[in-house]
């Protein structure tokens, strides 16, 4: 009753005939379909119960973010009705359920304002109708769009940290497999027909045309979807986490390395052998370079293997010269000044050499090595960070706490609006300096999963290979970052695990 009442005196005195009501629930759980079905029954009976209004409709978008307008097909079908002016007056429960973004909050606001149109915010108890309350609305949809980041970021963290633990369970496993990563035998039949035709010389549409068996949708296969199937680690045992990230815009992209990733090696039981999934991406790789359209990593990396690679004692890095069929690498800063820098020129047969070396060293020392230097990274003490982040979490509810009391104290005139917008508006300031230092925080505890994916990757390696004969050119761009060149006998080669490996050429 209480509720009502505040509500009564701040709807405005006009007498509206058409009201409607706008819900929304972001995930189709049944708890929360529940949360939506009891939605609507409170505003199906709360405009039967209020003297002339009649319903004009009830909008409910099911398993729907509310960070994006144009992905809510009732919302936009709700706009599309009042502005065929068959609505008088919008009711929803608060800002967050109408949009988490705060442009969009003030786009739709607007628009309703300009088709004079009311909305009513429960929650907050505010209404459009009143221009002092724009200000109001601006802060408080831009609260709603901090909370919105804020959610997300600690629903990814989540996720994260089961996928580490090894609790998370994959939505869409790969073909051939369930969701307990248990060989569907059938399927799996499929999976190594593909990559037999295709290491035997077969293209991909060549393949798709010929399959008989459905493709994971459902339909023909394409080429696209054979690609795909032929690049995934999956097949080989090992499981690869977090492919894709949504950036602050709530838009998704592919993962190159901008996000954490995980990495399960011996997760499940392979399809298909290392060999050959190695020999099927070296083949991807030629294909694609032979078409003209590589994928990302060959597409933007430099004309040769060791440009940008090599770096001089010095700090000037090297350029690649060819004289008849001898090619050489020489120090920038010596090609213009030979007693600027000392470093003669490197012949590049020479680094080959050495880089096999320092495989094989690997391979030949893999326990002494790789094994404790993982174990260590494993063991990295990270607590002090992961206790400063919890810190920030609990900080940033207990404000979100605080802004909702202050909108209590307004609605009961406990509190004057000036003073309630300073103090919520600090309380936003403060936030956004917790978020940004947790964003910090998360950006940089997720260095050391990457260090530990590479460490494992070239474990599996040296693991699954025997001592090298040659030079393995798809094996130095998995592994090398840069090398240093320290005089001409001796090269560091810097991995892309975090080792620093000496070697004398």
């Amino acid at each position: 009753m209480e509720n009502t009442k505040i509500m009564q005196d701040f709807i405005p005195s006009q007498k509206f005939k058409r009201v409607a009501a706008y819900c929304r629930v972001s995930t189709n759980s049944d708890e929360q379909l529940k949360s939506l079905a009891a939605q609507r029954e409170h505003y199906q009976q709360y405009i039967s119960n209020h003297p002339g209004w009649e319903l004009a409709g009830i909008y409910y978008d099911e398993g729907i973010t509310g960070t994006k307008k144009n992905k809510r097909p009732e919302l936009l079908h709700l706009l599309k009705d009042c502005e065929a002016h068959q609505v008088d007056l919008v009711i929803t429960k608060s800002i967050s359920r109408l949009a988490r973004n705060a442009a969009d909050c003030l786009d739709i606001v607007r628009q309703l304002k300009n088709l004079g149109i009311p909305v009513i915010f429960e929650r907050e108890n505010l209404n459009t109708a009143n221009m002092d309350d724009e200000f109001i609305l601006t802060v408080l949809s831009s609260m709603a769009e901090s909370e919105s980041n804020s959610i997300s970021a600690n629903n990814r963290w989540s996720i994260q940290s089961r996928m580490a633990n090894g609790y998370f369970k994959v939505s869409t496993p790969p073909y051939g497999y369930d969701r307990d990563f248990e060989i569907i035998p059938d399927d799996a039949k499929v999976v190594k027909q593909i990559f037999t035709a295709f290491l035997n010389g077969k293209s991909s549409l060549a393949i798709a045309k010929d399959l008989a068996a459905p493709s994971p949708s459902g339909r023909k296969w394409s080429d696209s979807t054979i690609r795909s199937l032929l690049r995934n680690e999956a097949y080989t045992g090992n499981l690869r986490l977090q492919k894709t990230y949504t950036d602050h815009s709530f838009n998704r992209h592919v993962n190159h390395d901008e996000d954490t990733m995980t990495w399960y090696q011996d997760h499940h039981d392979p399809i298909i052998t290392l060999d050959e999934f190695d020999r099927a991406q070296s083949l991807l790789a030629k294909r694609a370079k032979y078409r003209h359209t590589e994928t990302r990593s060959l597409k933007y990396r430099q004309s040769y293997l060791y440009s940008g690679k090599l770096i001089c004692q010095c700090g000037a890095k090297f350029k690649r010269q060819k004289k008849a069929k001898r090619v050489t690498w020489s120090c920038q800063k010596h090609i213009k000044d030979s007693q600027a820098c000392p470093i003669k020129p490197i012949d590049e047969r020479q680094i080959e050499v050495a880089f096999t070396t320092m495989i094989n060293k690997l391979i030949f020392s893999k326990n002494k090595l790789l094994n404790p230097y993982l174990q260590g990274l494993r063991n990295e003490p990270e607590y002090r960070k992961y206790r400063r982040m919890k810190e920030l979490e609990e900080s940033i509810l207990l404000a979100t706490e605080k802004r909702d009391t202050l909108m209590t104290m307004l609605s009961q005139d406990l509190i004057e609006p000036n003073e309630m917008m300073a103090k919520t508006k600090e309380l936003i300031v403060r936030s956004n300096q917790y978020r940004q230092e947790l964003s910090k925080l998360r950006s940089t505890f997720g260095e050391n999963d990457n260090l530990i994916l590479a460490t494992r990757e070239l474990l599996n390696y040296v693991n699954n290979h025997d001592i090298q004969a040659t030079f393995d050119e798809q094996l130095f761009k998995k592994t090398v970052d840069n090398i240093t060149v320290q005089d001409n006998l001796h090269l560091t080669f810097n991995l892309f695990c975090g080792l620093s490996l000496p070697e004398r050429i």
